[in-house]
């Protein structure tokens, strides 16, 4: 029978990440999704059963809205990387100039013919799985449920994948991304609020009510095998078959020999902007989007714009060591803007080394040491000043 689901209750079996885990499981012989909006860390739990049912040549469509262009160029690369290769596997962005891609819908084939479904109002993101208050229906041909409603979710899905409709843009390779961010239809900065009486995500007035806080009802079980790996994209290449049977590693690491400016020496007369600038530095990167999609891709990045321009910014915690002594953990500001790629030589992120460092480097010149940035198996970041060149490094 179909059953009413609203997290305004507090149940965790509610929620729309409890309906995924319960249906989204090995051995499903078809999935159908269509979400306005989509954030890859919910739906990296799942990404194994999509990977091997695409791989196995199921039938899986993905459908997602860019709406005002905010679906995240990252989070499209990781979800293709899914899918890639797959015989009957669609992954499609639907863009409007005049309306919004809104509906919020998942389908589900097992390998009994049966099938389940879920329509209500939350997205495929952390916040429409578990975190926000949300309401849906799901249904299921195992209690009764009729089948031709459950078949209309998942034909309301392939509409956009089989080319019938206007608007609908076709992933087939790393290219179709690029296109769609160069025409800036994804990937764009979104304005944060701002309350009454107070900055972006402020309290706003002290004065007035302040919002209440809830409590996640579901979250992700482990850390997203993507967001740990490099992508090829931003490698600039694609590892070959043969490699990626050998284990082909990406870099987790980067490092950079520090100048004058980097030291934060300058000239007399001129003041030192406290900001190391993350390029290419020789490594087989793409600096323009390695450290914002790859090595800091999976950190929680903001948007906000500055005398017009639009920046993103994500605060980072690093273990940090400079010449043998131990920092400990310092939290330091990322940011990345694509304005400077003209004019910086394509360098569109910046560290900026905090007080405690720019302390440090003020006291002695680090000209000439090397700074290392690296990222652990288990997510966190360490940053180390050295005398000595790394002896990985090129």
């Amino acid at each position: 029978m179909v059953r009413y689901l609203d997290t305004g209750c507090g149940a965790p079996s509610q929620c729309l990440g409890a309906w995924f885990q319960e249906n989204v499981v090995r051995g499903i012989k078809g999935f159908y999704c269509q979400f306005g909006y989509y954030g890859y860390r919910a739906l990296y739990p799942f990404e194994e059963v999509i990977r091997e049912t695409a791989a196995a040549g199921n039938r899986v469509r993905l459908v997602f809205g860019s709406n005002k262009a905010s679906l995240c160029d990252a989070h499209l690369r990781w979800t293709f990387d899914l899918i890639d290769g797959a015989r009957d596997a669609v992954l499609a962005v639907v863009v409007f100039s005049n309306a919004e891609f809104h509906p919020k819908t998942a389908c589900v084939e097992r390998e009994d013919g049966s099938m389940a479904a879920v329509v209500g109002s939350g997205n495929l993101t952390e916040g429409g799985m578990g975190l926000n208050v949300e309401a849906a229906m799901s249904l299921d041909t195992k209690d009764g449920d009729d089948r031709q409603v459950i078949v209309a979710v998942a034909s309301a899905v392939e509409r956009w994948c089989d080319g019938r409709e206007g608007g609908a843009f076709h992933i087939r390779r790393y290219q179709d991304i690029d296109a769609l961010r160069d025409a800036n239809l994804i990937d764009v900065a979104q304005p944060q609020p701002i309350r009454p009486g107070g900055g972006a995500g402020g309290r706003g007035d002290k004065t007035g009510p302040i919002p209440g806080r809830r409590a996640p009802l579901w979250t992700p079980s482990r850390k997203p095998v993507a967001v740990r790996r490099a992508k090829d994209r931003e490698m600039g290449k694609r590892p070959g078959k043969k490699a990626a049977r050998k284990g082909y590693a990406y870099p987790e690491r980067w490092c950079k020999l520090l100048k004058s400016s980097d030291a934060q020496w300058v000239r007399t007369g001129t003041n030192p902007i406290g900001k190391l600038r993350l390029a290419q530095a020789g490594h087989p990167i793409d600096q323009r989007r390695y450290f914002r999609y790859q090595l800091f891709g999976g950190e929680a990045w903001s948007g906000e714009t500055r005398q017009g321009k639009s920046y993103e910014v994500a605060q980072v915690e690093f273990e940090v060591t400079i010449r043998n002594q131990h920092l400990g953990r310092i939290s330091l500001v990322l940011d990345h803007a694509a304005h400077r790629e003209a004019g910086q030589n394509n360098v569109p992120t910046v560290l900026a080394w905090g007080t405690t460092i720019n302390r440090i480097l003020a006291s002695e010149s680090h000209i000439g040491d090397w700074v290392i940035m690296a990222r652990g198996a288990d997510g966190t970041f360490k940053l180390i000043i050295q005398s000595e060149k790394p002896t990985w490094a090129r």
